[in-house]
């Protein structure tokens, strides 16, 4: 199975309460959207599953959420566009923002990504605080019990 790096960017002069970002969004979603975004979060699923990294790169896009979110990250698409053709699997907003993620098959990819998508942010006049490149855990979700 190939190795997947996370890279997160994380903007000190952005401030995006969940709240406000949950407040922005349209109560109401399309069937062909649905329909869509369904197809893209099941490839996505189907595709780390089963390591095909064209599947995740083919299937990484949010056709409901992230463009409405979008909008409050100045510069969003530009270091969308960035990390896309630095060559990451997919690039989106982490939870509700200003953090931004993206995917990379490898370590030389991940750093190629983090090196365009900083000078991106440069020319955006967009600090960027912290970058983190890690990699996905195989373990996946499970329950941490802390010692009393």
């Amino acid at each position: 199975t190939p190795i997947v790096l996370f890279l997160r960017q994380q903007f000190p002069d952005i401030s995006i309460f969940t709240k406000e970002a949950r407040g922005i969004l349209s109560p109401l979603v399309s069937l062909p959207k649905m329909i869509e975004q369904s197809s893209n979060l099941a490839g996505f699923v189907l595709g780390c599953q089963t390591g095909s990294l064209e599947l995740i790169k083919r299937s990484l896009y949010d056709v409901i959420i992230e463009p409405q979110r979008s909008k409050l990250i100045s510069g969003f698409n530009s270091l969308q566009e960035a990390a896309l053709s630095a060559g990451a699997l997919g690039c989106s907003i982490s939870g509700s923002g200003p953090a931004i993620f993206a995917l990379a098959g490898s370590d030389q990819q991940a750093l190629k990504i983090k090196k365009q998508f900083i000078n991106a942010a440069k020319k955006e006049n967009i600090k960027v605080k912290n970058t983190w490149i890690s990699p996905i855990s195989k373990k996946g979700a499970h329950i941490l019990r802390l010692k009393k």
